[in-house]
C-alpha cells in the first residue's frame, strides 16, 4: 500500500478534521492552523499538524450573520423617483427606479431580484453605458488584441461606422428597429450588402462580448435576422488575352506579384509576406512564409512554373521580402494600382483575388484532382474551395459536347435555324 500524503488540499484537510472547507479556511485565516499557500493561491495543510491540532479542543468560529434586505422600494427627498435597495456580492446597492409610480418601481425592484436569482445581474454603472464607450472597452480587451492584425483593422473600420451612428446611444436602449434603419441607410448610401453585413456582425460581436463579460445584463434586442444577406461570392476567371494585356500594362514589380498569383495561387497577404529564405530555386519549390490567419496555410509547398521561376530569379534581393518596391517591402494594399492596371489594359470586373481563382480553375480544366488543387490553394474545406473554382469543368464540357453531337445527329445544329411562322 502506498503511504498517505503528508500535504493535503483544503477538501482533504476538512474531511480529516471533520469540518467544512469554509470553517477550515477560517481557522487558517486566524492562524489557528498552519498552512502553505501556493503561488496560484491554493492552500495546502500538513497532516501531522492537523492531527496534533485535533488533540486540543478548539471552538468553532461562528459564521458571520447574513444581511437581510428589508428595504426594497422607498422614496427619497432629493429625488422625484422611487429608489430601491438590495444586497449583492458587491455589497449594498442603491439605485433609482427611474419612475415616480410605486407600482412600476416595485416591478423594477422585482426584476432586479430575478436578475440576481438567475445570475445575470449587472452593476448600475454598466446600465447607463453609451455604445461608443463599450466599443472602446472592447478594443482594449484581450478578446480583440488576440485576433490577427488584419482582422483587427477590419473590425476598427466597421466599428468606426457603427460609432458614427450609435456612439452616444445607450446600449440597453438600442432596438432592432434602430439596426434595421441603420442597414437601410447604409444600403441607400450604396454600401454593398457584404459591407453592411460586416458592420452589423461586428456590432453584434461587441454586444455578445459585453454580455459574456457581464458588462451589460442582457442583449438589448434579438440579434437573429438583423444582418443583411451577403452578396454571393462569384469569382471571375482571367482570359488569356486579358492576361496578356494586364501583364503588358503592369510595372515590373507589379508583374511579378501578378504572376505569383496566377501561377502559384498566392493570396495578397502571402505575396506581401513571402521571404527569400523560403524560395528554393534548386528544388524549384516555394514554401509560403505567411498566410491568412497566421499559421493556417503557411508552409505549404508550391512547385514553381518556368515563368514564375524566371520571374523570381530576376527580382533584386534588396531585403528579406521577395516582392519589393524601390528597395522596400510592399506591405500595403495594391487595390488602387491594380485598378489602374486594369484601366490601362482595357479590362474590367476582375479583382486581384480573382487571379487566385484563375489559378484554381485552370488546374481543374487540366483535370487536376480537387484534393491536389485544395493542397496548392491552402484550403482545408472543399466548401471554401468550390467558391474559387468552377466545379468539374472537364465533365461539364464533356456533357455539353455530347449534347452538341446529339444536335448534329438530329439536324438541329444549324447556326441559323429556320423558324416556321405560326399562323
Amino acid at each position: 500500500m502506498s503511504a498517505e500524503p503528508e500535504k493535503l488540499t483544503t477538501k482533504e484537510a476538512a474531511a480529516l478534521i471533520r469540518r467544512s472547507p469554509w470553517t477550515l479556511r477560517q481557522y487558517a485565516a486566524t492562524n489557528q492552523i498552519p498552512f502553505y499557500r501556493l503561488p496560484g493561491g491554493q492552500l495546502l495543510f500538513d497532516r501531522s499538524a492537523l492531527l496534533e491540532w485535533l488533540r486540543i479542543e478548539r471552538p468553532r468560529p461562528k459564521p458571520p450573520e447574513r444581511k437581510v434586505d428589508t428595504m426594497g422600494v422607498y422614496p427619497r427627498k432629493d429625488s422625484p423617483f422611487y429608489w430601491m435597495s438590495y444586497f449583492t456580492a458587491d455589497g449594498k446597492i442603491q439605485e433609482s427606479t427611474a419612475t415616480d409610480s410605486l407600482e412600476e418601481a416595485q416591478q423594477v425592484y422585482k426584476r432586479r431580484l430575478e436578475e440576481l436569482a438567475r445570475g445575470v445581474w449587472r452593476h448600475p454603472k454598466n446600465r447607463k453605458l453609451p455604445l461608443g464607450e463599450l466599443i472602446d472597452r472592447y478594443l482594449e480587451s484581450h478578446a480583440f488584441t488576440k485576433i490577427a492584425p488584419a482582422t483587427q483593422r477590419m473590425y476598427r473600420q466597421r466599428l468606426a461606422i457603427v460609432r458614427e451612428r450609435f456612439g452616444y446611444s445607450q446600449v440597453l436602449s438600442l432596438t432592432a428597429d434602430d439596426v434595421d434603419e441603420f442597414v437601410k441607410d447604409r444600403l441607400d448610401d450604396e454600401a454593398s450588402s457584404t459591407t453592411v453585413f460586416h458592420d452589423v456582425a461586428t456590432m453584434i460581436r461587441v454586444l455578445n462580448w459585453a454580455n459574456e463579460k457581464r458588462v451589460i445584463p442582457y442583449l438589448p434586442f434579438p440579434t437573429k435576422g438583423l444582418k443583411p444577406n451577403r452578396a454571393e461570392f462569384l469569382s471571375q476567371v482571367l482570359g488569356v488575352e486579358q492576361e496578356k494585356a494586364v501583364l503588358l500594362a503592369a510595372e515590373p514589380y507589379q508583374r511579378a506579384m501578378i504572376i505569383a498569383a496566377l501561377d502559384a495561387g498566392l493570396r495578397k497577404v502571402e505575396i506581401f509576406g513571402q521571404r527569400w529564405e523560403h524560395v528554393d530555386f534548386a528544388r524549384n519549390i516555394l514554401a509560403v512564409s505567411k498566410s491568412k490567419g497566421g499559421t493556417k496555410g503557411a508552409g505549404r509547398p508550391i512547385p514553381l512554373t518556368a515563368r514564375l521561376h524566371a520571374t523570381l530569379a530576376a527580382l533584386p534581393r534588396e531585403c528579406e521580402q521577395v516582392f519589393t518596391y524601390r528597395g522596400r517591402a510592399i506591405l500595403t494594399d495594391t487595390k488602387k494600382s491594380w485598378y489602374r492596371i486594369l484601366e490601362d489594359a482595357g479590362v474590367s470586373g476582375i479583382r486581384f483575388h480573382d487571379l487566385r481563382a484563375t489559378f484554381s480553375t485552370r488546374l481543374e480544366e487540366l483535370g487536376v484532382p480537387p484534393m491536389v488543387c485544395m493542397a496548392l490553394m491552402g484550403h482545408k474545406r472543399k466548401s471554401v474551395h468550390d467558391r474559387y473554382s468552377r466545379p468539374q469543368l472537364p465533365s461539364l464540357r464533356e456533357a455539353v459536347a455530347k449534347l452538341d453531337g446529339w444536335l448534329r445527329e438530329n439536324g438541329l445544329n444549324e447556326s441559323e435555324p429556320r423558324l416556321r411562322a405560326v399562323e
